[in-house]
């Protein structure tokens, strides 16, 4: 990494080979060629005669994270005054150990490791880049997500200095953090030691949180590449450590008593849901008039009663036309009653193989509130089939000799890995096996504590890792890379790390600004300001998120089915328009994350759907609209009428989503809605400037990020035409 010092990289090493185990015969530091230092493989094009795919495991008791650091403490018990920052975790808390570690010098568990990172010399964050500097990134992504302003920055500085002066009768304030000192030189220096720190930082499990992981930060980044329609990634290894469902976020063990509390409080919430929604069944049984109420309405009944959300008729007055919803024009008439509604989920879920055959039948009655009996009786039989399940597999194992036995496991295992080699072989959570080089022996630790460190580095669940995932090639010199993350935009590289990435195959622009800017000119009357003001407020309220929900199970299904079709009108269809997918994407992908934890991974690696529909409006890496731009312009172009009946006054969650994905997400782009967002498209394209013309390094990396953003701007448009 480039803001570790070429000349005090042996620092690192040293720290590392009293804390930690760097596999020294396979790896070398030495300079790269894409600057500062690297990590290389040392056998060239071989591979490792046997099969060693650990390269470091560092002890979590050994990274520097906040909980393990000495001001931990104080961070618990102080009151922030702003608000809007929190030292206790995350990144303040992470800047402030670091902060408080350096001041301490020798006297700091990792006074080596940190000497080897050129803290104010690293590159000056975006926020804090001069004025002229920024100019050009006018109206791109970086200014639209608020990365060039430094209120954030500034509010997290101010608040680190309010922290250091409430406890410095027990801790001297570090010269960074010094009021008397304070200048712009002086925040500046903050502002590079926050970008070294941002750079390198992990999120390491629930506990840790985000924390400097020596020697997992050595090695470089290594951007994906678009190849036929195909993001590649081209990482050498990966960094893995333990963050399962079993680990405590209070005290970072496993299996402790503070998950015994949380499993009973779990208990509790769920014998008061439980009879809730008892309470909550029984309504409904009350409300079927309610119901056909709505349903007549919906038929055009003329006299309209209070809608779900407290609209009277004197509220609607003029937002509504008394009309009738044509079939045709409108789609077809939807099924009202319960009983036509409860046979399709039924014949849905059996067409689907989505029926669970192992149900507990158990006799309760679902007009009685659920009682603590009821609970115990389904614990009783779920301890007793795990009990049969477990005697029955004894008996199974017993009837094989050890041959049969071996045999078999060794068949499950391949069946597992699907046929692949798995390189992780002999990282599991009980520790290494003679699959990585006869691990035990591989630790060759010397010191006064080099016994406690050899039993912790065997404990593969309390460690974090760094495994070769692929080996490397000669382009490189055989240097191995790691990936800060394959599925971040430029603004998010050089926010957090300082650089971009060129033909960047994840850019995206936003058409948030177009999108209000065709809001305001919808609201030019009383009334289409009250109906825009409404449809917006159901966006806002539950269908966001519905439209969310229905966008990442479409694009798994496109996913799955590798559909890659050039028509842009097509692009959002998908084969079965008749029925709603039921894929669960975080299901398929669990098993593959569940151990990754880069900075990158955790957070950024599984490709988040916007949390707001604000932020929602953009342009793809394909050049298409996303499914949440087209679904919010088909809302803002919807007669009020059909908005009102079918989706504002839905009576059920099920419904609704049935609703939303026929009159947002399915169908090609109509004529009036191509207009639409290719004048977007233009108006996002013609807000950019000209490309910088100044000497410095970061004019290499504007022009850059306004390249990328032109050619997705100009394809987009393209992809439009009429």
């Amino acid at each position: 990494m480039s803001s570790t010092d070429a000349g005090k990289y042996r620092m690192v090493l040293a720290w590392l080979s009293d804390n930690a185990f760097w596999n020294a015969e396979l790896l070398e530091l030495k300079p790269s060629k894409i600057g500062g230092l690297g990590v290389f493989w040392t056998l060239g094009p071989k591979d490792d005669e046997n099969n060693d795919r650990l390269m470091l495991r560092v002890p979590k008791s050994n990274i520097l994270s906040p909980a393990n650091s000495f001001i931990h403490p104080l961070l618990m018990e102080y009151q922030c005054k702003n608000a809007d920052v929190g030292l206790k975790a995350g990144m303040p808390a992470l800047i402030l150990t670091t902060l408080y570690e350096l001041s301490q010098g020798t006297r700091s568990p990792w006074f080596y490791y940190l000497k080897s990172i050129d803290f104010y010399h690293s590159h000056m964050p975006l926020c804090f880049w001069a004025d002229k500097a920024k100019e050009p990134l006018r109206n791109t992504e970086c200014d639209i997500l608020g990365m060039l302003e430094t209120k954030e920055a500034i509010r997290m500085y101010w608040e680190c200095v309010r922290f250091a002066e409430s406890v410095q009768h027990l801790v001297p304030i570090p010269s960074l953090l010094n009021r008397h000192r304070m200048s712009q030189r002086l925040v500046h220096l903050f502002g590079r030691f926050l970008q070294a720190v941002i750079s390198r930082a992990f999120h390491v499990d629930k506990y840790h949180g985000l924390a400097l992981v020596p020697g997992a930060d050595l090695f470089n980044h290594l951007s994906p590449l678009e190849k036929d329609g195909v993001i590649q990634h081209r990482e050498n290894v990966h960094f893995e450590c333990d963050d399962g469902d079993d680990l405590c976020a209070y005290c970072g063990e496993t299996g402790c008593a503070h998950m015994d509390e949380s499993d009973d409080e779990e208990l509790a919430d769920l014998v008061k849901l439980a009879k809730t929604e008892a309470m909550q069944d029984s309504d409904r049984l009350q409300g079927t008039n309610e119901m056909h109420d709505i349903q007549e309405e919906e038929e055009g009944d003329e006299e309209m009663k209070e809608g779900e959300n407290g609209m009277a008729h004197d509220d609607l007055a003029g937002l509504v036309d008394e009309m009738c919803l044509d079939e045709e024009q409108y789609g077809p008439a939807e099924s009202d009653t319960d009983e036509e509604d409860n046979e399709i989920e039924e014949n849905g879920l059996e067409e689907n193989g989505e029926k669970d055959g192992n149900d507990y039948d158990i006799d309760i009655d679902v007009n009685k509130p659920i009682t603590m009996a009821d609970i115990a009786q389904l614990e009783d039989e779920l301890e007793n089939d795990a009990g049969s399940e477990t005697d029955a597999e004894s008996e199974a194992e017993t009837d094989l000799d050890d041959e049969e036995a071996s045999t078999i496991s060794g068949e499950e295992k391949d069946e597992a890995n699907g046929g692949q080699e798995n390189f992780s072989e002999g990282l599991s959570s009980e520790g290494p096996s003679s699959g990585t080089t006869s691990m035990a022996s591989s630790f060759k630790i010397e010191g006064a504590h080099a016994q406690e460190l050899a039993e912790e580095l065997t404990d593969g669940t309390k460690c974090c890792d760094i495994v070769v995932a692929h080996l490397p090639n000669e382009r490189y010199d055989y240097e191995l890379f790691n990936t800060y993350g394959n599925s971040l935009l430029n603004a998010y590289l050089l926010q957090r790390y300082g650089f971009v990435s060129e033909k960047n195959p994840n850019t995206t622009c936003s058409l948030s600004v177009q999108v209000f800017a065709d809001i305001k000119r919808l609201e030019r009357t009383e009334v289409s300001d009250r109906q825009i003001k409404m449809k917006l407020e159901w966006l806002e309220r539950c269908g966001f998120d519905v439209i969310n929900d229905l966008s990442v199970q479409m694009n798994d299904c496109c996913e799955n089915r590798n559909g890659n079709d050039d028509d842009a009108d097509d692009a959002d269809e998908c084969d079965n328009k008749d029925k709603l997918h039921s894929h669960t994407p975080k299901d398929s992908r669990a098993d593959s994350a569940k151990l990754c934890a880069d900075s990158c991974c955790s957070s950024e690696e599984e490709e988040e759907p916007p949390q707001t529909w604000e932020l929602a409006p953009q342009i793809s890496p394909d050049a298409r609209p996303s499914k949440q731009t087209v679904a919010i312009l088909r809302l803002l172009l919807m007669h009020f009428n059909v908005f009102y009946h079918k989706l504002y006054r839905c009576p059920s969650e099920r419904r609704l989503e049935k609703r939303v994905h026929y009159y947002f997400m399915l169908g090609k782009l109509s004529r009036e809605e191509k207009i639409v967002l290719r004048g977007w498209v233009k108006d996002r394209l013609g807000r950019l400037g000209p490309d910088a013309d100044f000497e410095s390094y970061q004019c290499k990396l504007i022009n850059m990020i306004l390249a990328d953003e032109r050619t997705l701007l100009t394809r987009a448009l393209e992809l439009l035409k009429e």
